[in-house]
């Protein structure tokens, strides 16, 4: 048997769950806390999504190969960065918090599965990080490919105005009607929000919005690859119409352009050559498929802009979530802060409002209390002082994308493929500045 059999099974495995992390298929796994108020909530239920099969079978084999093989696993291990151990201790702390929760949870088995997830956020973290596993460019070249395939999926939900019938990939089967489905409205008109096959149009524009940043970070060689990718994904977005992912990727877009300007700007798009460079064709797809947007779908894009009642239902929601917090200074107890919500309502709850609050950051206070919310904070400011002082302006547009994401919904928190992603895109840039 060759050295490297279950390290490259490994490698494999890995790779298909990243580029399948979007679909949506899963398993109960346990219902009893998704009955607490006498009918299923979905938030509240535990899930083994059909991906997370895939990357606990990676594990299974890469720990075969350090066990027959421990010299050349350690010898592999990536070089140290500056401040990491900084960065351990808040991964681990933010572990350690939510499996003591379980103490004081009102569904305990909710609070341990959820402190496993947070577990296998901090070995992908380790495991994307490690170059001599999988580099950076690989796994980001995956997830764009799996993500022009989900904005594909959007562009057909959008054009054909219902799902497409790949429920068993995870797409929810609806049509604008469909009752709780993300749309907008045009007077009578009622127009589907595309979602891919994930479980909200708000999760897909989040999706695609990273991935259009780590296409420019880490372009194809094919400058007629690169275009054509930007656009397929920039469509998909628009489709979502979702204004965080929208103001996210403004933001982290902004940030990489200025990052490089003025001083590097000519030497960026080699203007001085006449010559297309990536970077220049990106750009460039994004003015021309963006002008057309606004050209062919204004009005439905100035609807999803002008929208003020989601507003108010998330003001509603944070003043909620506030109140749980003053309530449980401590937290309710890892991923069951919903349970608390009768408690602060004004209004007697429809069951679709058991809902978790849209802020990462809100959320992590209520499951966790206030000491969660600051280790939450304080991993984040670290990433983000670690990226500044090595010059990683990449890293850094990523890191205020998803910040500004984070403030706007909770996936980032408690959907397991965003929990995967975010783990992913720190993990392929917290490497030393020797190895970028």
């Amino acid at each position: 048997m060759q050295p490297f059999y279950f390290l490259n099974i490994s490698r494999f495995l890995t790779a298909l769950f990243l580029f399948i992390l979007p679909f949506s298929t899963k398993i109960l796994i346990y219902d009893q806390g998704s009955y607490h108020f006498g009918f299923f909530l979905e938030n509240a239920a535990s899930w083994l999504w059909v991906s997370e099969i895939f990357f606990l079978t990676a594990l299974f084999f890469l720990s075969i190969h350090a066990f027959l093989h421990p010299e050349e696993y350690k010898k592999n291990q990536p070089a140290p960065v500056a401040n990491q151990k900084y960065i351990k201790i808040f991964w681990l702390l933010i572990f350690a918090l939510a499996l003591t929760s379980i103490i004081w949870s009102p569904e305990k088995i909710v609070s341990f599965l959820t402190a496993l997830r947070i577990a296998e956020m901090i070995v992908l973290f380790y495991l994307t990080r490690n170059i001599n596993f999988l580099t950076a460019k690989t796994i980001a070249h995956i997830l764009i490919a799996g993500a022009i395939l989900q904005a594909i999926i959007a562009i057909g939900q959008y054009g054909l105005g219902h799902s497409l019938g790949l429920s068993f990939l995870g797409e929810i089967p609806a049509n604008a009607s469909t009752l709780g489905i993300a749309r907008i409205e045009i007077g009578t008109l009622k127009i589907l929000r595309s979602a891919g096959t994930f479980s909200h149009a708000n999760i897909l524009g989040g999706w695609l919005s990273i991935n259009l940043l780590l296409l420019f970070i880490f372009p194809p060689k094919q400058k007629s690859i690169l275009a054509i990718s930007a656009g397929i994904l920039i469509a998909g977005l628009i489709f979502s119409f979702s204004r965080s992912a929208w103001l996210g990727l403004i933001i982290g877009g902004s940030f990489l352009l200025f990052a490089h300007a003025p001083a590097k700007l000519k030497t960026l798009f080699h203007w001085e050559n006449k010559t297309l460079t990536p970077k220049l064709a990106g750009a460039l797809t994004i003015l021309l498929v963006s002008l057309f947007a606004l050209t062919f779908f204004w009005e439905n894009i100035a609807v999803r802009l002008k929208d003020t009642k989601s507003i108010s239902v998330r003001a509603e929601q944070n003043e909620n979530a506030i109140k749980i917090l003053m309530k449980y200074p401590f937290g309710v107890g890892a991923g069951t802060s919903v349970f608390a919500l009768p408690e602060v309502s004004k209004t007697r709850l429809a069951p679709w409002e058991f809902q978790p609050v849209h802020n990462f950051f809100l959320l992590a206070s209520n499951d966790l209390g206030f000491l969660g919310a600051i280790l939450w904070i304080g991993l984040f400011f670290t990433f983000a002082k670690i990226f500044w002082e090595q010059k990683n302006f990449s890293a850094l547009a990523l890191l205020l994308n998803i910040f500004t994401i984070m403030n706007f919904d909770h996936y980032f928190y408690d959907i397991y493929s965003t929990q995967m992603l975010l783990a992913t895109v720190l993990g392929i840039f917290f490497i030393s500045t020797s190895n970028r």
